[in-house]
C-alpha cells in the first residue's frame, strides 16, 4: 500500500475516534440542568441507559439517537475517502473513541449504541442479528455483559461460514471478511468496557 493510502487510513481512524469521543451523555446532563454525576450515580456509566434512569426518557432517547448517529456518521465519513476498508476502520474507531476518550485517559460509555450505528452502515444484517440476540438474552438473564457476549458470539458464528462460502443460511449472500472482522472487533471493544464495569450495578437490573 502506498504511503498516501496509509495516511488516508490513519486519518480515517482518527476522524472516527474523534466522532466517537463526542460526549453526548455529559452534554445532556449539562443541558438538563441536573447536578447528577453520571460516572458516580446510578450505574456509573455515562451512557443512554443511565441517562434515561437519572434524567428521564427524553434525555435518554436523545443520547441514544446521538450515540447511534456517531457510529453512522463516523462510518460514512470513513467510506468516502477509503471505501469499504475506510468504513470498517472508522466504525470500530468510533466505538473505541466512545468507550475510551482522550486516548484512554477518560472512561466513556459502553459503546453499544455507537456499535449499532457502525453495523447499520457496514452490514445491517449484523445489526438485526445482534440486536435480537442481545435483546432476547438480556430479557432472560438481566445481564448486559452476557447479552452482549451472546450477540458478538452470534456475529462470529454467522460470519465465519459465510466468509468461507460454506454456508448461506436463509439464502444470505456471503459477507466480506473485513466487515466481519470489524464487526467482531467493535464487539470486543464493548465487551472490554463491560468487563471494566463488572463491579458496578448492571443496567439491565431494576434498581431496588
Amino acid at each position: 500500500m502506498e504511503s498516501s493510502g496509509v495516511a488516508r487510513l490513519v486519518g480515517v481512524a482518527l476522524v472516527g475516534y474523534l466522532v466517537g469521543s463526542f460526549p453526548s451523555a455529559e452534554l445532556a446532563q449539562r443541558l438538563s440542568g441536573s447536578t447528577v454525576d453520571l460516572r458516580q450515580d446510578g450505574s456509573g456509566n455515562p451512557g443512554a441507559t443511565n441517562v434515561d434512569k437519572l434524567l428521564g426518557h427524553k434525555w435518554g432517547a436523545a443520547v441514544l439517537v446521538t450515540d447511534v448517529a456517531k457510529g453512522v456518521v463516523a462510518t460514512r465519513l470513513g467510506k468516502r475517502p477509503a471505501g469499504d476498508l475506510g468504513a470498517n476502520l472508522a466504525g470500530p474507531s468510533a466505538v473505541l473513541g466512545h468507550c475510551f476518550r482522550r486516548f484512554g485517559r477518560q472512561r466513556g460509555g459502553k459503546g453499544v449504541a455507537t456499535r449499532y450505528g457502525q453495523l447499520l452502515v457496514t452490514d445491517p444484517r449484523y445489526f438485526v442479528a445482534d440486536f435480537l440476540v442481545a435483546f432476547g438474552v438480556g430479557r432472560l438473564t438481566k445481564r448486559g455483559a452476557i447479552a452482549l457476549t451472546a450477540a458478538v458470539g452470534t456475529s462470529a458464528a454467522t460470519a465465519l461460514p459465510l466468509i468461507a462460502r460454506k454456508s448461506r443460511p436463509f439464502g444470505l449472500r456471503t459477507v466480506d471478511g473485513i466487515t466481519a472482522a470489524a464487526t467482531i472487533a467493535s464487539g470486543i471493544i464493548v465487551l472490554v468496557r463491560f468487563f471494566q464495569e463488572r463491579d458496578r450495578p448492571d443496567e439491565l437490573r431494576r434498581s431496588r
